[in-house]
């Protein structure tokens, strides 16, 4: 899992580095993250190392928090196309 979350944090960084912008890596970085704790912490897991709360707000809250800077960085792309 750790690895996996070492990936996400790479493909961030050059997502940075291509596109300089740094609400669309932080995003990248957000929505990979929460796949890969998604996908590999399960119930067991989380209570065998007492991270029950860690468990809770990936499942509950973190999917809302990636909803909230897709919507930011959309507004912001938006702003930016439509200014002129």
């Amino acid at each position: 899992m750790v690895a996996l979350l070492i990936v996400a944090l790479i493909i961030s960084i050059v997502t940075y580095i291509f596109s300089r912008k740094l609400l669309v890596s932080v995003f990248v970085f957000s929505v990979l993250s929460n796949v890969v704790l998604y996908g590999n912490l399960t119930y067991r897991i989380a209570t065998s190392y007492d991270i029950l709360w860690l468990f809770k707000f990936v499942r509950n809250i973190f999917p809302y928090i990636n909803l909230i800077f897709f919507a930011v960085v959309a507004i912001t792309f938006l702003k930016k196309k439509y200014e002129k």
